[in-house]
């Protein structure tokens, strides 16, 4: 079994390349429009749906300050807006404006198209484990 200084550094080299290859395509085209974190949020809320701002807050790992601040600046946007929820009117929840869905739309067609024309350098047997080792990252990830 390697040391785990290998597997370290092996880490520290995949976050490199990955801010190198893939992060600095998407600050790219994100450039102006939303910052790291307004892009984080509106694709949380994206990806799970209308949520309390607590919810939120866990989910980027970050303080309900925080979070609101975010928001705040999402609304003043019109990115995201404030709903009162069904179930508890003393309970606002946050959601995607139609701009934001639109803006997220030809975002991901953007950000796609950019990957493909980066990966398509690579041969079918080298897609095929790039693949695979994101899927296992996608799978093993979330459990540390």
């Amino acid at each position: 079994m390697e040391k785990p200084e290998t597997h370290q550094s092996q880490l520290v080299m995949f976050i490199l390349l990955i801010n190198d290859k893939i992060m600095k395509q998407m600050t790219a085209i994100l450039k102006g429009r939303l910052t790291a974190s307004q892009f984080f949020a509106v694709a949380a809320v994206l990806g799970n749906g209308r949520m309390a701002m607590s919810e939120l807050a866990d989910r980027m790992d970050i303080s309900r300050q925080q979070a609101t601040k975010i928001v705040n600046q999402l609304v003043e946007s019109g990115y995201m807006c404030r709903i009162s929820s069904i179930e508890d009117r003393r309970i606002i929840e946050i959601d995607l404006t139609n701009s934001a869905r639109s803006f997220m739309a030809g975002f991901i067609t953007e950000f796609t198209d950019a990957l493909h024309s980066r990966f398509s350098t690579l041969g079918n047997e080298e897609q095929e484990e790039l693949k695979a080792a994101i899927e296992s990252f996608n799978r093993i990830l979330p459990l540390v």
